[in-house]
């Protein structure tokens, strides 16, 4: 009877299994009004053939300029002023180093269309925005307002200097600068998420490399207490455009995964022929 009652053994998770939704540039997207949670509709990430509203894509591989994806996310990263962690973000820059392009020729180029496309995929949500009547009206209404005072100082189409309005004045995030070693000013993408959920779940996201020897992705977040500068990643993200009573836009939300293709920090640059291949090249970190 006992053994009649006893309850067969659950099988034990053997870890997280690898997987990230397409590349940026290997669908085509487009930008659609769907219904948002807050109740109304809200332009979105649309992906031909995807049966979802709002779409997650994967960068290609592209360099680190900033991060705080540690398991203290951004944490005493503002002078001190912080007193406890809000975010997880990372930061990357438009240009490869020449020892890559080597390695991986023709991910320059996909680099640089990935600028372009977030800049045009964001401008698809604000055009979205404001030919679509019923939403975001309350900044609509301060664009007019604002249009009418340049109208009467220089002249011009009233519609048009609104929207542009509306356009320059909303939040992106996303769309950021930093100095570099010339003292000139360079463009970078900004991707962050929320430490923890409202339940208190920890946000962070998991971090994988590509084993040598099997050559299949292997979840080492324990082994990265922080992404250096200069490190080369690629990673999930997904563009949220919202609306509050104090501001509007568009953010780039960073996902649950990020592979490491190569940490700058954990051991110098090594790399051989056997290396040579664009997806997703395996270094010695």
């Amino acid at each position: 009877m006992a053994a009649m009652l006893q309850q067969p053994a659950k099988k034990q998770k053997t870890g997280k299994t690898f997987w990230m939704v397409k590349d940026f540039d290997q669908q085509k997207t487009f930008v659609h009004l769907k219904d948002h949670y807050s109740g109304n509709p809200m332009p979105m990430l649309g992906v031909e053939g995807s049966i979802y509203d709002n779409n997650a894509r994967t960068t290609c591989m592209a360099p680190v300029i900033y991060s705080s994806v540690g398991p203290s996310g951004n944490q005493g990263s503002c002078n001190g002023t912080i007193t406890e962690p809000t975010h997880f973000t990372i930061d990357i820059t438009k240009t490869l180093p020449d020892w890559f392009n080597e390695v991986c020729p023709g991910e320059q180029a996909r680099l640089d269309n990935l600028f372009e496309w977030m800049h045009n995929s964001v401008d698809e949500h604000l055009e979205l925005a404001w030919n679509t009547e019923d939403i975001f009206q309350k900044w609509k209404d301060k664009a007019m307002k604002e249009a009418k005072k340049k109208h009467k100082k220089e002249g011009g189409e009233l519609k048009t200097i609104a929207k542009e309005w509306f356009k320059e004045n909303a939040t992106l995030s996303m769309f950021k600068e930093y100095t570099d070693e010339n003292d000139e000013d360079q463009p970078r993408l900004h991707f962050r998420k929320k430490y923890a959920t409202k339940a208190g779940a920890i946000q962070r996201p998991t971090m994988w490399r590509k084993d040598k020897e099997t050559k299949k992705m292997v979840d080492f977040t324990d082994d990265v207490p922080f992404i250096a500068k200069h490190s080369i990643v690629k990673f999930d993200f997904q563009l949220n455009m919202y609306s509050t009573p104090t501001m509007y836009g568009v953010q780039a939300q960073l996902n649950r995964n990020i592979v490491c293709v190569k940490l700058e920090s954990l051991k110098k640059r090594e790399f051989t022929e056997e290396d040579n291949s664009c997806d997703v090249p395996v270094f010695d970190f």
